[in-house]
């Protein structure tokens, strides 16, 4: 597809061709690019925001590499589906999805990132900072797109993140609420997780904070707005 539709046609005395291409230009139906996008956002974050942490966590170099190209390549091509165009060979998808207008700079400012860190453990945790950066903007360019206002929610639970999301506020261009939610993660999650652990169970703390927690202040904070 990308061949068809990129670089100028010198010839096509029959016009056979450049009907072909015009239509190509449109890129993919809404209902085949919608699923595209979808699938490309599901192995981001399953290999950038779910696996690479892990991957360096353990200090298992290979993993995380291997984490952060799948991320890499899921992101590139989810840049070229916002911008309705047709991902390149990979050699060149890097050097031309960062040109393109939507989400090229945060693109090309990831994929750096990305390249130039180790990725041998803990101490290389910039790299997943940088992919979740990335997918927040994602996340608010998608909701834009289909006519969504976009606010951003920071539950503050006393780990470090607050400036970091300011940070990412700012540049979105998203309107930012920070609740503290100490004393409910605390009552919620944390007790009942350690009480159920010294118990001999194997409790799923998320189980716990969906409802209780992040969802119920995610109510909160649309009933405000």
């Amino acid at each position: 597809m990308a061949a068809c539709t990129s670089g100028e046609v010198f010839e096509d005395g029959a016009g056979e061709f450049s009907r072909w291409r015009e239509a190509l230009l449109a890129c993919y139906p809404r209902d085949v690019r919608l699923k595209k996008l979808a699938a490309r956002c599901m192995v981001a974050a399953q290999a950038g925001q779910y696996n690479l942490p892990r991957s360096l966590e353990r200090g298992d170099g290979v993993a995380a590499m291997l984490a952060a190209a799948r991320f890499a390549e899921a992101a590139l091509s989810l840049v070229f589906l916002c911008n309705r165009r047709y991902m390149p060979f990979y050699k060149w998808a890097g050097r031309l999805g960062r040109r393109l207008p939507i989400l090229g700079e945060e693109l090309g400012r990831t994929l750096d990132i990305l390249a130039a860190q180790p990725l041998r453990g803990p101490q290389d945790m910039d790299a997943v900072r940088t992919v979740e950066d990335f997918c927040a903007a994602v996340a608010a360019h998608l909701l834009r797109e289909s006519g969504l206002e976009v606010y951003g929610l920071y539950l503050d639970n006393g780990l470090p993140g607050a400036d970091a999301a300011r940070e990412a506020a700012v540049s979105l261009s998203v309107p930012l609420t920070i609740t503290d939610s100490r004393e409910a993660m605390e009552q919620y999650v944390c007790t009942p997780f350690a009480e159920a652990y010294l118990r001999g169970e194997t409790p799923n703390p998320c189980i716990l904070c969906n409802p209780a927690v992040k969802f119920r202040a995610l109510l909160d904070e649309a009933e405000r707005i």
